[in-house]
């Protein structure tokens, strides 16, 4: 791109240096000054970042993985939503599976089914959709035979929009900030044993400038989906590395 531009620089001097006077030469020049400026924009606005939100500098902690035999059972609770954005409310349940999962990935417990778990929830007909009381909790991993309880929940889900135009020319970043908290409760004891929170943030960045266009933004469900899996690999890192 550059070059093409000095190229054209270089073949209009040539133009221009004529007996024709010297101003049609400094209006060559003036043109190509043009080109190269919009040309230096197009590239700084290519390679540029529109980033609004910081990533948070999480160091995943190293975790010794206990044999089978070792391990202690955990029953994952439903999640709690305590953003005062209700328009999210619901997002939570998804949740569930990904910290059971994340939770595995430790080698560091034992996890009650799902499946298992709701039956109980049922069965001990308690409410299901997270607003589950830290007493109610324990009795629940307790007729699941489990030793842990993970208790959690979502305090916070934030949009990310910035949009930066110069000209033609924009960058669009969207995205979503979410943050969770968790605990680990000793049924036994009562004790809460470890506790944590943890921030994800996915942001996508879609540039245009002089007719080229680079990067995508994800829906809404996508980037929300993907802030969650980072938070949630955060949390039970945390979490399990306090064991």
């Amino acid at each position: 791109m550059v070059d093409s531009v000095i190229s054209k620089l270089q073949f209009s001097a040539l133009i221009y240096r004529d007996d024709s006077g010297y101003l049609l030469y400094l209006e060559g020049i003036m043109k190509n000054r043009i080109l190269v400026t919009a040309s230096f924009l197009f590239i700084t606005l290519l390679n540029g970042c529109a980033t609004t939100v910081e990533e948070p500098e999480v160091s995943m902690k190293a975790i010794q993985p206990l044999a089978l035999e070792q391990r202690k059972t955990m029953a994952v609770m439903p999640y709690d939503f305590k953003d005062n954005n209700s328009d999210y409310e619901g997002l939570e349940n998804g949740l569930v599976d990904l910290t059971i999962d994340a939770f595995f990935e430790t080698q560091r417990f034992l996890l009650v089914e799902r499946s298992r778990l709701q039956s109980i929830i049922d069965e001990l007909k308690y409410n299901a959709s997270g607003m589950v009381a830290s007493q109610d909790a324990l009795k629940i991993g307790e007729h699941a035979g489990a030793q842990y309880v993970f208790a959690g929940a979502v305090t916070s889900i934030n949009p990310i929009a910035n949009k930066k135009s110069l000209g033609i020319a924009y960058i669009d970043t969207r995205g979503f900030e979410v943050t969770i908290q968790g605990r680990i409760i000793d049924i036994e004891r009562g004790l809460v044993v470890a506790s944590a929170t943890a921030r994800g943030i996915e942001q996508h960045t879609k540039k245009f400038a002089m007719g080229a266009t680079t990067g995508d933004i994800g829906s809404d469900t996508t980037l929300i989906r993907q802030a969650f899996d980072k938070a949630v690999k955060y949390l039970t890192n945390d979490l399990a590395s306090q064991l």
